[in-house]
């Protein structure tokens, strides 16, 4: 609660709690921590041979799998789905974007499919921009590239879904922010973001 006392649950960043609320994916230089909200650390995924920093993890709504994502260069990033219990990256499958492209920001929609921010290889996310191509892009469950969504000229930043998986906040530059719903509509969301407090992050 607000104001009580703290815990220290893992040494990292970029937290990301299972759908249960037992576990934590918690992001740390060789990998990602595996750790339940008492602390005790239930196992770790070291990344392996996979070249690159791992940046960010998520769960998907049954807590089976982790969408891991791998920072090759500023410009270029890698996502791999690998089982919640698994001890490395390297038993886990690449999803490839389609050539001259690149994905990051997984998230998981409640069907097991997946949406992801696409960028060109050589974009920086943080300069996203639809005329080189930033889309939000469905993946189906086996990894295949599906539809784009529409988000009415917007180029995505940041993703993060419910733990259910049936409602995604998507950051967009200029401090817009809007909602996928269970349908697939898209609608704004209001937010008091600024060029001198610009909206950098969203989380449920």
């Amino acid at each position: 609660e607000p104001g009580g006392d703290t815990d220290l649950l893992a040494h990292g960043f970029n937290p990301a709690f299972g759908p249960d609320g037992t576990r934590v994916a918690v992001i740390h230089p060789a990998g990602v921590a595996v750790v339940g909200l008492d602390g005790e650390e239930l196992h770790d995924i070291d990344s392996g041979n996979h070249i690159g920093n791992v940046v960010g993890a998520a769960w998907s709504p049954d807590g089976d799998r982790l969408a891991v994502e791998v920072a090759v260069g500023a410009t270029e990033h890698r996502v791999l789905l690998v089982d919640a219990e698994a001890g490395s990256l390297d038993d886990g499958t690449e999803l490839v974007a389609p050539t001259g492209r690149w994905w990051g920001q997984p998230v998981f929609r409640a069907d097991g499919s997946l949406l992801v921010a696409e960028h060109a290889v050589g974009q920086d996310e943080a300069d996203a921009t639809t005329e080189e191509g930033s889309v939000v892009r469905a993946v189906s469950p086996d990894g295949r590239p599906g539809e784009t969504v529409d988000l009415g000229g917007l180029a995505p930043r940041r993703l993060a879904a419910d733990r259910s998986g049936r409602w995604v906040l998507v950051a967009a530059p200029a401090g817009r922010l809007v909602v996928i719903g269970p349908d697939g509509a898209v609608t704004d969301v209001p937010v008091a973001a600024t060029d001198e407090r610009p909206l950098v992050d969203v989380a449920w």
